[in-house]
């Protein structure tokens, strides 16, 4: 099994490679494999090939598994307007990979004349890959129309396990700081 990929460290692919050496060929794992590589995020492409002309002697079949990642960095601008609202923007940046470790970042707000709205989080994968991950978050919201004022901070802490039988457990601390002023 080869893999052909640039921008991570081989710690990291290898929790998402499920082919061993020397197990029995089986297209249907193949096509697992690319999937699970698919599934991940990170790559914008996925080639998992099995060279059947190049057998050895042992009657082992070389695989190449190619990845092509994904663009690093995502810009997203938006402009509205709506009757609860008014005018309004929306912005949000993503950085898919920070590090040759998978860690991500991203920031999402909308601004409008009565709803001010920003969202920070922090990814990081861990464990089985794809399965497990952490999550930093905060978030800072700001919201003053004709019958409520709320201003509220948000920190949170998330780990999120996705299991074999396809459940996902999300298990979190959170820190909700609340001001409001109702019927002002």
């Amino acid at each position: 099994i080869s893999i052909e990929q640039a921008e991570f460290d081989e710690t990291l692919i290898e929790q998402y490679i499920l082919l061993k050496p020397g197990q029995p060929f089986d297209s249907n794992e193949l096509v697992k494999q690319q999937q699970i590589l698919n599934a991940s995020g990170y790559f914008e492409s996925v080639r998992v090939i099995a060279d059947h002309e190049r057998v050895d002697a042992e009657n082992r079949v070389p695989v190449e598994i190619k990845l092509q990642e994904i663009k690093q960095r995502v810009y997203r601008f938006g402009v509205g307007a709506s009757t609860d609202t008014g005018p309004r923007l929306s912005f949000g940046y993503e950085n898919r990979r920070l590090n040759r470790r998978g860690h991500q970042f991203s920031i999402d707000g909308l601004m409008s004349p009565v709803h001010q709205e920003v969202t920070l989080d922090y990814g990081i994968p861990r464990g089985k890959a794809g399965a497990e991950h952490l999550d930093f978050q905060a978030g800072y919201l700001f919201e003053d129309v004709d019958t409520v004022e709320q201003e509220s901070l948000k920190l949170a802490v998330l780990n999120t396990n996705t299991y074999d039988s396809g459940w996902v457990r999300t298990d979190f601390v959170e820190y909700p700081n609340e001001d409001f002023v109702v019927a002002k």
